[in-house]
């Protein structure tokens, strides 16, 4: 999957963009600003954690917005098994040309 460089989230255009490591804080993958609306995503590390990192600030952003208070633990959990989910099972529903076809 390509990284986007926007996303459409909850009624919200979000900016996402591949940083340099030192421009996240905290030493994480990932961060989202979300007053700004900005998902930063650590440019170095390879695609597919590119791909779940995305995954998890989206969680991210659901977990703040209906204040579900999951702790980060949690929320990595979800990431990481939605994003073998998907990956294992080919899933994208953005684009129809794995649907089964009827015969």
């Amino acid at each position: 999957m390509k990284i986007p460089e926007k996303i459409k989230f909850l009624g919200h255009e979000y900016e996402v963009r591949q940083l340099p490591q030192n421009e996240i804080g905290g030493g994480c993958n990932g961060e989202t600003w979300m007053k700004l609306h900005k998902i930063n995503i650590d440019d170095y590390v390879p695609q597919s954690r590119k791909e779940s990192v995305l995954l998890h600030e989206i969680i991210e952003i659901v977990n703040c917005q209906f204040g579900l208070e999951l702790d980060h633990w949690k929320i990595g959990c979800l990431e990481e098994t939605l994003y073998a989910t998907l990956k294992e099972n080919k899933l994208n529903y953005g684009d129809d040309s794995n649907a089964i076809k009827k015969g």
